[in-house]
């Protein structure tokens, strides 16, 4: 497995290359995505800590406290949707914290690098606050800056309704909560520079994969799967990015589009056995705003055809069972 993950596949031909896909000289982002979606997960897993005894004196503790995941369980009915997550509470192993990851990349179609400006968010969080991963809080710190990486980057963001169908534990105000703590934090800036993402990669990419089961439930995916490291469509047009306020920003100092997109088959939906084929468009059905006690209502992504169930190598007890495949609707 470690030596897969240092097996990066750099272009020979740079002929239609752009310096907004180039992550390290001669290593390019969509020729890395495998390698950078393993050593991310790595990072994560090697963040969270378990240790106890440092929780009553967490600094910002009132923060700390509101992500604790127990609390959103105790305040809903049993439903088994909730099952999965109930069963896994505080789970921090290599192996779950992985198939959480994967579950949550592939049902809500998730690109890579929305995954790691996610982590970015994180780090930059932990920096302000003082608070780490850890195994009391670490899932909805997580969804949290998911959801904040997708609606800063991408034109059709998730809705908070279909994040919190993908990880019920939340309702959708509750998330909205935790995304307002989140942000307020980080200075109500979710802005990520070119050099700060390519810097970012590099230190994922010296990881060392000290957890096999990583590499190999990663492999194993669909998601990892649809990745297609090396293989390219065209590059998207630039487009303006989507602001997350109505304060004037800046011009966008780098096209993170075209690394989100433009090697992007989890934006592209093929058919089996036809790598990269368009999807065709799917109108989404109405969603209403549902709370805690309302956990079956689906979406359909704008954009791409519903998910097969996630796949992984060895699932934990319990969660294949879990969540179906929902597909998120978009803004």
């Amino acid at each position: 497995p470690g030596a897969t993950v240092a097996a990066v596949h750099p272009r020979t031909d740079d002929s239609d290359a752009d310096d907004d896909d180039l992550i390290a000289p001669s290593k390019h982002f969509d020729a890395c995505k495998r390698g950078l979606l393993i050593c991310t997960i790595q990072f994560i897993v090697n963040s969270i800590s378990s240790d106890a005894s440092g929780v009553a004196t967490m600094p910002n503790k009132d923060t700390f406290d509101a992500f604790q995941e127990q609390q959103y369980h105790q305040n809903k009915a049993s439903h088994p949707s909730l099952n999965p997550f109930t069963t896994t509470l505080h789970h921090c192993s290599a192996g779950h914290v992985t198939e959480f990851i994967l579950m949550m990349l592939h049902r809500g179609y998730f690109d890579v690098s929305e995954f790691i400006i996610s982590v970015i968010y994180i780090v930059k969080f932990r920096d302000k606050t003082g608070i780490p991963l850890h195994a009391l809080a670490w899932r909805p710190l997580f969804v949290t800056a998911l959801l904040l990486a997708d609606k800063m980057w991408e034109d059709k963001s998730v809705k908070n309704s279909s994040l919190t169908q993908l990880f019920p534990v939340l309702s959708n105000a509750e998330l909205f909560d935790l995304e307002t703590r989140f942000l307020e934090w980080l200075g109500f800036s979710a802005w990520v520079t070119k050099s700060e993402f390519q810097a970012f990669c590099e230190n994922l990419l010296r990881i060392d994969p000290s957890a096999p089961e990583v590499s190999e439930q990663v492999l194993q995916s669909e998601y990892a799967v649809a990745l297609q490291d090396g293989i390219a469509d065209a590059p998207s047009a630039k487009q303006t990015p989507t602001p997350i306020s109505k304060v004037v920003r800046p011009v966008q100092p780098w096209n993170l589009r075209k690394t989100l997109h433009a090697y992007s088959p989890s934006k592209r939906a093929a058919s089996p056995g036809q790598v990269g084929a368009p999807a065709s468009r799917v109108v989404p059905p109405p969603v209403s705003d549902r709370g805690a006690g309302d956990l079956g209502v689906s979406s359909v992504s704008p954009r791409r055809k519903p998910a097969a169930a996630l796949s992984v190598g060895a699932p934990a007890a319990g969660w294949a069972n879990g969540p179906s495949s929902h597909d998120r609707q978009r803004s």
